[in-house]
């Protein structure tokens, strides 16, 4: 299989593929970075479990839950707050490129991006580093 973009329906209609869904959560600011450079906007991210940074998600098995729910699962496990997110803020899958030449990935990612208000996004990132276990070490 080559590696594209699907519809949403397409990717759900896929059999013998994994799912992973990832979501970007931001909001607007108008917060001045040293208190003079202008930062147009807040994007949370997470340092992920080989060291670089990503975007909070996982692995979600459409046959026991919506990609949607799923995803809401990951986030409360990951960030400690259960966030909505809907169909809405679904904004790209694809099948993702293998790890090599002569293999399949078998892997649809799927990605959302959730706009939330300053405070809201503050209060997930408080939530986050008061639950992370790994917070503070070393990668």
């Amino acid at each position: 299989m080559t590696s594209g973009q699907l519809s949403r329906a397409e990717a759900l209609a896929c059999s013998g593929y994994r799912y992973a869904c990832h979501v970007m959560l931001y909001s607007d600011t108008k917060t001045q970075l040293f208190g003079r450079i202008p930062i147009r906007h807040i994007i949370l991210m997470q340092m992920r479990f080989d060291g670089l940074l990503g975007f909070p998600g996982g692995l979600v098995n459409p046959s026991e839950e919506t990609l949607e729910a799923g995803l809401s699962r990951e986030l409360l496990e990951e960030l400690g707050v259960a966030l909505p997110i809907s169909v809405e803020d679904h904004v790209d899958s694809c099948h993702a490129p293998s790890s090599s030449p002569s293999s399949s990935s078998h892997l649809i990612t799927h990605f959302y991006v959730k706009k939330m208000e300053e405070e809201q996004i503050r209060e997930v990132e408080r939530a986050a580093v008061s639950t992370a276990t790994d917070h503070g070490q070393e990668v």
